[in-house]
């Protein structure tokens, strides 16, 4: 029987996506100096009336997760309310369900989609937009580092917000 190897610290970010209901996670990259900084969890579109909740269902893996030698200490919980998580991350407030809504606009109704930016065609454009869903909603590969992994997400994520926010201003 092989022995099971410790998770990295972004490997744990898909689980904690789902104890924290689904909602954008991140470990941060805070400014300033106190203890646990390298330890500290952003959680978006964590409203307080929610937070109390959800750091309860955090309760059941906290333990395990600080424990883990990636992590190896407290984790600290930043919460950044909905309203703050789009005014000041607009990569992350983009939706799961939004970027399903986009992949079928890309299949079923393309014409709803802005124009291609210059010197692209039609078809690639709507290939970037496909890819970046498939991206933004896939699970980890397993042949690309965990970080490497994350920031594609991250990435595709925030090109899909900022086209979902072009659509938006269209007549």
């Amino acid at each position: 029987m092989t022995e099971q190897k410790p998770r990295t610290r972004d490997a744990w970010l898909l689980e904690l996506r789902e104890v924290f209901g689904g909602r954008a996670v991140r470990w941060a990259t805070p400014v300033g100096d106190y203890d646990g900084r390298e330890r500290t969890l952003d959680v978006f579109n964590a409203d307080p009336r929610d937070q109390l909740i959800l750091l309860k269902r955090f309760s059941a893996v906290r333990a395990e997760i600080e424990a883990s030698p990636d992590v190896a200490g407290p984790v600290v919980v930043i919460f950044h309310t909905t309203s703050e998580t789009a005014r000041l991350h607009r990569g992350i407030y983009i939706t799961d369900d939004q970027i399903a809504g986009l992949a079928a606009l890309v299949l079923d109704r393309p014409e709803r989609l802005p124009p291609p930016p210059p010197d692209t065609s039609e078809g690639s454009w709507r290939l970037a937009i496909a890819t970046d869903c498939h991206l933004a909603l896939s699970p980890f590969s397993p042949i690309l580092s965990d970080d490497a992994n994350h920031q594609l997400r991250e990435r595709a994520r925030e090109r899909l917000a900022d086209l979902l926010r072009q659509m938006q201003d269209l007549p």
